[in-house]
This record gives C-alpha cells, structure tokens and sequence, in this order.
C-alpha cells in the first residue's frame, strides 16, 4: 500500500483539529475577555529508503493571540478593563492562581467579588470580601473604595478604601491557556505589577475577528477536502497496480 495513505491522513487530522480551533474562537466572538487561539503546523522530511521526495506535516501545539480587545462601556460600577497590558488573578476552581483579562465582576451572597464563572477575585491580599455599600468605586490602579451603608440612627459615613485588585504582568511567552480558559504562569505565583491599569464602567470585548475566522474554516474546509482527495487517489493507484500485477 502505498505510504502517501499516512501523508493524507496526517494531514486531514490536523485539518480537522484546525477546523475545531476555529469554531470555537467563533463561538467566543462576543465572550467578555476571550482570547483566540491560534494553531501552527510544520513540514517534517520522510526518511527511509529512495530519494526524500515526500514530507509530512507536523503541529507546532496551540499558542493564543495576546491582543487586546475592544472597551465595552457598561455603566457596571464592578465592570473593569485593563487599560494596556497586564492581567486580573482569580482563584481557580483547582485552587492555583488563574489570569484573565474578563473584568465582568459581581459580589456572591456572602460579599466575596467573583467573576462571571463564580471565581474569587483574588487582591493584593487576597481574596476581596466587600462589605454592605451605597456605592463602589474602583479606582486606576484597582484601589476599591466604598460608601458604607449608614446603620440604624447613624448617618453614612466617609468613603473607606477595603482593597486592591491584584494587576500582574508577566512575559507572554511564559503563558499558557488551561481547559477552563484561565492562564497560568510558568512560574507559579505572580507578583503585583504597579504600572498595570484599569479603566472602570467597562469591559474587555473579545479579540476574535470573526469574519477572519469565517475565512479561515473555509479554507481549512479546503484544505481537509484536498487530503480525503489523496486518500481516494491512493486507493485508486492501488486497485490499478492490482489489476497490471494479475
């Protein structure tokens, strides 16, 4: 049988698994904070016997595009972006420290900040646990002040700062996409970064463009087809050699 079968068939998978990829940062176009994915492949020389007239494809793994998204204003007095670069922390349902640009916050029943999945936000000293306020303010550099609730007889009293979200920054290339969409660090636990801003009243849209993906699933579609093609090929050469060798 001729080999080209595993050529084709290398080929039509990683297709398949690009075509999955896409799908997905489709179906993310409009997550809050969603970064897309992004797939490489590289050709690999068959070695053996004859001349190396023949290669195979290899994938490269999976990376993730770093761009920031556009600024959604909502009026949410919990809603915040990252101005630039850098990064919120949230405590991973594994229990480590998970990286996100989703800046969708809300208080839980008992006052503890969570993120739209339910997550601790996770402060400069921990886990944020807001007291019963008239307002929230969440300032630049992620200082949270509120306006207490005035007590029976007492008027309400001065803003009070509670907390600070924990803004970090750490290298790109030192990040990798977990299956609950969080990034992890390399190097376990990051350190606070004081240049990191946020802009309040908002959120991070989504940097999937979704016409380019469009594009990309049809070429990829292509692309798939042209390998099931090669398999069709190789069956017909083989049924022909068949019938000269008899």
């Amino acid at each position: 049988m001729d080999k080209i079968i595993y050529i084709a068939m290398a080929g039509a998978k990683l297709a398949l698994d690009a075509q999955t990829l896409r799908a997905n940062n489709l179906a993310n176009s409009e997550t809050v904070g969603f970064k897309a994915d992004l797939s490489a492949n590289h050709s690999v020389a068959i070695q053996g016997e004859g001349f190396q007239d023949r290669a195979t494809v290899s994938g490269q793994g999976l990376g993730s595009d770093f761009r920031a998204g556009k600024f959604i204003p909502t009026g949410g007095q919990l809603d915040v972006a990252i101005a630039d670069q850098g990064w919120f922390v949230v405590q991973a349902a594994d229990g480590t420290e998970g990286l996100t640009r989703a800046g969708e916050f809300s208080l839980n029943v008992n006052g503890m900040l969570v993120n739209a999945d339910g997550l601790q936000v996770i402060g400069s000293g921990g886990p944020i646990n807001i007291p019963p306020a008239t307002t929230i303010d969440i300032g630049d550099d992620g200082t949270i002040s509120i306006l207490p609730v005035a007590s029976a007889g007492s008027p309400a009293g001065a803003s009070e700062v509670i907390g600070q979200l924990k803004l970090v920054n750490p290298p790109v290339d030192q990040l990798s996409k977990g299956a609950d969409g969080l990034f992890r660090y390399q190097g376990g636990t990051t350190a606070v970064d004081p240049t990191v801003q946020v802009i309040s009243g908002g959120v991070e849209g989504s940097n999937v463009n979704a016409v380019q993906e469009m594009i990309g699933m049809i070429a990829v579609a292509r692309l798939y087809e042209a390998q099931v093609n090669f398999l069709k090929a190789a069956e017909e050469q083989e049924g022909s050699a068949a019938q000269i060798l008899q």
